[in-house]
């Protein structure tokens, strides 16, 4: 769960458009466009993101398609599905994710 502040975009939530905060952000809904933020993001099992994300941290666990600049960790769960170009430092994966991805790390 993301810190004592963030913003939810539950399982209902349609948007289309960018996203800027400076907190954690939670995403079980859809979402077309671009998010920036200094803080988390998680994509819950339920969510679909296209478009661009950065941030500090990211944690996928259902669907993203797009460019990713994550400052530290990104975190591929077992029922995601990625596609696109990611930019971490550290990247973890488990078993049973679907990968389709140009990565790179930076220092």
């Amino acid at each position: 769960m993301p810190s004592k502040f963030y913003t939810k975009l539950d399982n209902n939530t349609i948007v289309n458009g960018d996203f800027n905060s400076k907190s954690d952000l939670y995403i079980d809904g859809n979402m077309e466009g671009s998010i920036k933020t200094k803080g988390e993001v998680i994509l819950e099992e339920n969510s679909k993101v296209n478009g661009d994300i950065e941030c500090n941290t990211l944690e996928i666990k259902g669907e993203f398609r797009g460019k990713l600049f994550a400052k530290k960790t990104v975190k591929i769960f077992s029922k995601s599905r990625v596609r696109g170009n990611l930019t971490y430092t550290n990247m973890s994966i488990e078993q049973g994710a679907s990968l389709n991805a140009k990565c790179s790390t930076h220092q």
